[in-house]
């Protein structure tokens, strides 16, 4: 829902590794280091801080922010992530993208088994501007796993975004 509101105030996306065309598929898959797990843990300690949904001390996340972001989302209660993907469903994700007018870049891994590279056709023509970069050989953990390609890849995006 923040995201939404707010697109008319951003100059790009980045998109890596999109979610699933049903969040509820993430619940069957288990929990740990999974794309929606990570995503949900990224959101909550960069833009939910006041409520404290998870146990992150703010001070400790710097250079290892991810890894320390994913081990923090251990701590977070079942409740809170059944939540936040049952409003995520609320949400009609093709009408939304056809309102975003900004660039988007999406990265995803080219051997990710759970969002599978093939499945973006639908998420990447709905939207106007969108560019796709793969991670080859990266996995569905491929933010951990490849850093320094994926971080390579959203800086590139932001010098495009920002040029």
């Amino acid at each position: 829902d923040i995201s939404f509101r707010k697109l008319l105030k951003v100059k790009g996306i980045v998109l890596i590794e999109p979610v699933y065309k049903n969040p509820f598929e993430q619940l069957k898959l288990g929990r740990g280091t999974e794309h929606l797990a990570e995503a949900l843990a990224d959101f909550f300690s960069r833009h939910v801080r006041s409520h404290r949904c998870i146990e992150t001390d703010m001070n400790r996340i710097g250079k290892n922010r991810l890894s320390y972001i994913i081990s923090s989302f251990i701590t977070m209660p079942l409740s809170i992530e059944v939540e936040c993907i049952s409003n995520m469903s609320k949400y009609d994700w093709k009408k939304a993208v056809k309102e975003i007018k900004v660039p988007v870049r999406i990265i995803a891994g080219e051997k990710d088994e759970f969002a599978k590279v093939g499945s973006l056709g639908e998420l990447i023509a709905g939207l106007k501007n969108c560019s796709l970069k793969i991670v080859r050989n990266g996995r569905h953990t491929m933010i951990v796993e490849e850093t320094g390609k994926v971080g390579k890849l959203v800086e590139e995006a932001v010098e495009e975004i920002i040029s």
